[in-house]
């Protein structure tokens, strides 16, 4: 396999696993390495200003230049020599000549230092054509800051010199505090040296630097697969978190329902009922229009206000649970990075938060809500009607029972000492019969009841179980599950990537 397939396979593995500026960069290095300029004769002086260094680089320049510098017509060249150029010019190069002159990019001046050197500046405008310093015999790199972040292929495959710029112009060597250069026109034999000990004795082998930056865009591959293992490794692990986090604020949801013990509730509610039941005033049948009025608001107060109420205050926690939850899934979802294509899950989960409502009250207290509705319109209604039949045909009875006797006595057929009690007899006989039928209607109200309230716990913990699912662990699930799935597919990706940077390092 020639240099120029390998570089084309490796720039091609580099543009699956590398973002695209990083990609252009290394593709600008590899064009760079495999084009030539016939006819250079001058060794080059790549020179690169970065971290607003600009000063100390004018500072240098002005070195360079020497003793021209201080004639008028050089250093107004030298000051306003980016000015007539378009923005679009990447470099522009300053070399000898015998009078000061300017072809395009090309600044000639008349400098005995570039002379004796016989080297040419090529200064690179910005950091964004960095790759233009692969032309030079000597790249040079001035920065403000100790701290350096540059490209990967700066160190690797220009091995550049590094100057540390001061706010003054002074330039320092990189790691080398002692040996300040006051860079100025009088220090210009200083500079000269210090071309003298780096210039490369021979021009740079074009072989050698393509193998260098193989070497170096196989090593960058290498170090951003394993970053983005470590990115995936701490989404798993945030999304630990955030089952964690979840799963308390339930426990803590499902330790408030089973303090409420529905079951106790249930009991004495019923308990508390039957006590409205054996106090209710039956026997005032002369108000029969009051006597339905009584009983339905008996019924309707006394059943289920007690757990209704604490399911309403239920309601309202697990509506500010859902609330805390969903902050901590977008908190998870805004902590992905971008390497994970994430926009389609946030917009999903954006969408269903917007549709969804919190949770109210009516979801849990319903099942209640609509046994008293039944205990009210069918069991009190036939309690009340069977009881109302009794008391009325008790009524029509009296005068029949009470009267006979009465009537007996009064046509001298039965003796008062008989008519009296058989009167008595026949009116506390239809007393019993009325209250016969209130016994029998309740008995049967309360047959109604445990048949209307069987299963009312189970239908309470199957609408929280529902609303827990539906609404509030409905968005942390997806955000979890989706971003584990997203996670997975990433990892066999860059799995099928490391072979092909494995198959790169054997060749």
């Amino acid at each position: 396999m020639t240099m120029e397939d390998r570089m084309a396979r490796t720039l091609g593995v580099l543009q699956k696993v590398l973002k695209p500026g990083q990609y252009e960069a290394w593709s600008n290095v590899v064009r760079k390495l495999g084009s030539t300029e016939p006819g250079q004769k001058r060794r080059r002086i790549g020179v690169l200003a970065i971290d607003d260094a600009s000063r100390a680089k004018e500072k240098f320049i002005e070195a360079v230049v020497g003793d021209a510098f201080s004639d008028q017509e050089v250093r107004d060249a030298i000051e306003g020599r980016w000015a007539a150029l378009p923005s679009s010019t990447k470099r522009l190069t300053i070399r000898h000549g015998d009078k000061v002159a300017r072809f395009g990019p090309v600044l000639e001046i008349p400098s005995k230092t570039l002379e004796s050197l016989d080297v040419e500046i090529v200064e690179i405008r910005d950091a964004r054509h960095a790759p233009e310093l692969l032309r030079a015999d000597l790249p040079i790199i001035i920065t403000d800051k100790k701290d350096k972040s540059f490209p990967s292929y700066l160190h690797t495959v220009l091995n550049p010199l590094i100057l540390e710029g001061g706010a003054d112009g002074n330039i320092v060597l990189s790691g080398q505090e002692t040996s300040r250069l006051q860079i100025a026109p009088k220090n210009t034999d200083l500079v000269t040296s210090l071309f003298k000990e780096r210039l490369p004795t021979s021009k740079r082998e074009t072989i050698e630097q393509q193998r260098i930056a193989i070497r170096s865009m196989i090593e960058e591959c290498n170090v951003t697969l394993d970053a983005s293992k470590r990115e995936l490794h701490l989404v798993k692990t945030r999304a630990i978190s955030l089952k964690a986090k979840v799963d308390g604020v339930l426990a803590q949801l499902r330790k408030q329902y089973d303090a409420m013990d529905v079951s106790r509730e249930l009991q004495e509610n019923k308990r508390l009922l039957g006590e409205s039941f054996d106090g209710f005033k039956w026997y005032k049948i002369w108000d029969l229009d009051d006597l339905g009025e009584r009983l339905s608001w008996t019924v309707t107060m006394g059943y289920g206000t007690t757990i209704e109420r604490r399911l309403e205050w239920f309601a309202g926690l697990m509506g500010a649970s859902q609330q805390r939850i969903t902050e901590l899934a977008s908190e998870y979802l805004e902590e992905i990075p971008d390497s994970l294509p994430t926009a389609t899950l946030k917009n999903r989960i954006q969408q269903i938060d917007a549709a969804s409502s919190s949770v109210v009250a009516s979801s849990f207290t319903g099942p209640v809500v609509n046994r008293r509705r039944q205990l009210a319109e069918t069991a009190t209604q036939h309690l009340q009607s069977r009881f109302l039949r009794r008391v009325y045909a008790s009524l029509l009875a009296m005068p029949v029972a009470v009267g006979t006797p009465a009537m007996s006595w009064a046509n001298q057929v039965l003796d008062l000492s008989l008519a009296a009690p058989t009167g008595a007899i026949a009116l506390l006989l239809c007393i019993r019969h009325i209250s016969k039928g209130w016994e029998k209607g309740r008995r049967k109200w309360w047959a109604d009841y445990d048949r209307i309230e069987l299963g009312l716990e189970d239908d309470i913990r199957l609408a929280v179980k529902n609303t827990l699912e539906t609404r509030v662990m409905l968005i942390p699930q997806m955000a979890i599950e989706e971003s584990a799935l997203l996670v997975s597919q990433q990892e066999l990706i860059i799995q099928e990537l490391a072979e092909e940077v494995a198959t790169l390092e054997e060749r």
